[in-house]
């Protein structure tokens, strides 16, 4: 089996307006789908540091600071194995920009487009913009589209791998 990919995605919310900033993907796999701002970790990089990178790459935005909330691992036979941290920054500086790879859009939080976002999003979005800290395991069909299993848990900050 390849080696698991390392996968950082910022997620920036504001919550004196209860909206999230989101990324609609205009090439690659998930083209035409939302989701954070999401690459893979560069090697030796911080994750947190490679999810501000990916902010400014993908939106032209500073975010910060940003809080570690929860890893997940995503199994496929259609793209190996990833080990997703999941980030969130509720400030952010700069207009939001559309970039080579995604078009940054502002969604409420009860207007969010899971219909349009890989199908694990609406599992864990809504615990995740509730401030919960998470761990869990994702088992994708080998079309790296349908979700056949999944499991998820709450945990302790300290306790997020």
């Amino acid at each position: 089996m390849p080696k698991e990919r390392l996968l950082a995605q910022l997620i920036v919310v504001c919550r004196a307006s209860g909206r999230a900033l989101l990324g609609r993907h205009k090439s690659g796999r998930w083209q035409g789908f939302y989701t954070g701002f999401l690459d893979e970790v560069r090697p030796g990089e911080d994750p947190a540091e490679a999810a501000a990178r990916i902010a400014r790459e993908q939106a032209g935005i500073a975010a910060g600071p940003i809080k570690h909330r929860a890893t997940f691992v995503f199994v496929s036979e259609a793209w190996g194995r990833a080990r997703e941290l999941e980030f969130i920054a509720e400030s952010h500086s700069g207009e939001p920009a559309e970039s080579e790879t995604v078009v940054p859009e502002w969604f409420a939080f009860d207007a969010i487009p899971y219909d349009r976002m890989p199908a694990d999003d609406a599992i864990w979005y809504p615990s995740l913009l509730a401030g919960k800290k998470m761990r869990g395991h994702f088992d994708f069909a080998p079309d790296g589209q349908t979700l056949l299993a999944h499991r998820i848990e709450d945990v302790e900050p300290s306790a997020i791998p």
